[in-house]
């Protein structure tokens, strides 16, 4: 009684297509391409962070500030796109022959893109003296003063993980027929 037929030539046709995928190069193409348009709707556009929630909220005072020198706000969500150059750096390109990524082309966008998530410490100019009600109190003068980041922005949310699994199963469905 024969309950599963196991056919070599068929083991080995499967194995000869997963051996020479030359579609890899367009189903990672088209994962990319797709996950960056949602990506860089959810954050640029919507103020989404990878989790569902939001980004942030802006401050008064920022909001205040952004609308003095010309800058476009959607409410106080924070949406990191001041002047737009992070918004326009964020890209999809090809890191080698079996890789795409999304992320950044310049090393300052990225490192923007860092701090959001992560934040960065306060950085002082220098530690000094200061006479505060006729006492020589120790101070020290920030360039900037840190803070703890946003969390995780740039991550895949579980909505864009079961699109990128549904694309996935496309194109094996096609690829193995």
């Amino acid at each position: 009684m024969i309950k599963t037929e196991i056919d070599l030539t068929k083991f080995s046709e499967l194995e000869n297509k997963i051996l020479t995928l030359e579609q890899t190069d367009t189903v990672l193409r088209t994962v990319a391409t797709a996950m960056f348009a949602e990506m860089k709707r959810r954050i640029h556009n919507d103020g989404i962070k990878s989790n569902g929630s939001s980004i942030g909220t802006y401050s008064n005072s920022y909001l205040k500030w952004r609308l003095k020198n010309g800058f476009e706000t959607q409410g106080n969500k924070v949406q990191l796109n001041l002047t737009g150059q992070m918004q326009n750096d964020f890209s999809v390109g090809k890191l080698n022959d079996t890789s795409w990524a999304i992320g950044f082309q310049n090393e300052f966008n990225y490192k923007k893109s860092v701090n959001a998530e992560e934040g960065r410490p306060a950085t002082t100019v220098k530690a000094h003296k200061k006479t505060i009600k006729g006492k020589s109190v120790d101070v020290k003068s920030y360039v900037s003063k840190g803070w703890k980041g946003y969390g995780k922005i740039y991550d895949l949310t579980e909505n864009e993980t079961k699109q990128v699994r549904l694309i996935l199963a496309d194109f094996m469905s096609k690829f193995f027929k």
